[in-house]
């Protein structure tokens, strides 16, 4: 497998030996805010598609269109699978999305999340922002890239992690609450849903019934 290399000559794909934390090393990264992000400092990231994906994932040609914008042959096929524009985002794919970033950041050494919630300025390829979103989607096949992509950023946005990096910026740290913290939600959501009284049922509904003796050709005696 041949790894891209930066301008710097370091190594930037899976199992890289310095993954982004050269870059963000080598820059001056870590003096920055938490808020800011080194521009461009994607631009050079190869994600290889070694793993499968959905056919639902290969309709959108980008990450940032919403579904209602798309071609109306592409919102057919969603259609046909079921898709909708309004799906809610459940807590257990919420976490399957962290869970997939966090193998994510495993693979390609990333030690620094916030250039991925701005392509734009982190440059990352458009070819290549499909595949990193794809990634984060599998085993979510019934959400469209753009969905999956938005909820990631609503997950790991600044604003949701300011307590986590209070004492300093450490992603291991803040991927591990996430997943905790969504993991509870799911569990308080199943107690809640066991706990639901039954619906009651009619009196009439309650009553047992007396079978009539029947003939062998089904009438009634």
């Amino acid at each position: 497998m041949v790894h891209q290399q930066s301008s710097d000559g370091m190594d930037v794909g899976p199992n890289a030996g310095g993954g982004l934390d050269g870059v963000r090393v080598g820059s001056g990264f870590d003096a920055l805010p938490a808020r800011c992000i080194m521009p461009k400092v994607l631009e050079n990231l190869m994600i290889y598609e070694n793993f499968d994906v959905h056919e639902t994932h290969r309709v959108e040609d980008g990450v940032c269109t919403h579904i209602t914008r798309l071609p109306p042959k592409k919102q057919e096929i969603f259609k046909q699978f079921g898709i909708q524009s309004n799906q809610t985002v459940t807590f257990y794919e919420k976490y399957i999305i962290v869970e997939n970033f966090s193998k994510f950041c495993n693979e390609y050494k990333i030690s620094d999340h916030r250039p991925f919630l701005d392509f734009h300025e982190s440059g990352l390829p458009k070819c290549e922002q499909v595949k990193f979103v794809r990634y984060l989607g599998q085993g979510l096949p019934n959400l469209t890239l753009n969905k999956i992509y938005l909820s990631f950023k609503d997950l790991l946005g600044m604003n949701r992690i300011e307590k986590t990096t209070a004492d300093g910026y450490n992603l291991d740290m803040i991927l591990k609450k996430k997943k905790k913290n969504l993991y509870n939600r799911m569990q308080a959501a199943v107690h809640r849903e066991s706990s639901e009284p039954a619906p009651s049922t009619q009196a009439n509904n309650t009553q047992p019934t007396t079978a009539q003796p029947t003939h062998l050709d089904g009438f009634k005696t």
